[in-house]
């Protein structure tokens, strides 16, 4: 049998774990990181920027729940700005908090994003 490690944060490997389980393959867990979101920040007025770029479900949720906690009304705006997720799973979690959000370019640097 097959031995997979998983290096995911332990609230996030179990449907990965449970797959390669069903797969026939043994996993071993062993998290590399832990994911905490700063503790201590102040939401940015998002009107100063040209867009706002999520690369993980991680990032929006710290983001999304300190700005619904301390700055309601920056979330507001976030609403009215130009928003990009990497992935589907990204972009869905900002469905969540009533965000959409652009199309990727097919190559996402800074000047194909910048003419969107």
């Amino acid at each position: 049998m097959s031995k997979v490690l998983v290096t995911r944060p332990r609230h996030q490997a179990e449907p990965l774990v449970s797959a390669l389980e069903q797969a026939g393959l043994s996993v071993v867990r062993f998290p590399t990181i832990e994911i905490r979101c700063l503790e201590e920040w102040t939401p940015p007025d998002v009107r100063c920027f040209a867009g706002v770029f999520f690369t993980s479900v991680n990032a929006v949720h710290c983001f999304c729940e300190q700005v619904q906690r301390d700055a309601p009304d920056r979330l507001v705006d976030l609403r009215s700005a130009t928003v990009w997720a990497v992935g589907s799973a990204t972009a869905a979690a900002l469905e969540g908090y009533g965000l959409g959000t652009e199309p990727l370019p097919k190559l996402a640097d800074a000047v194909h994003l910048s003419r969107h």
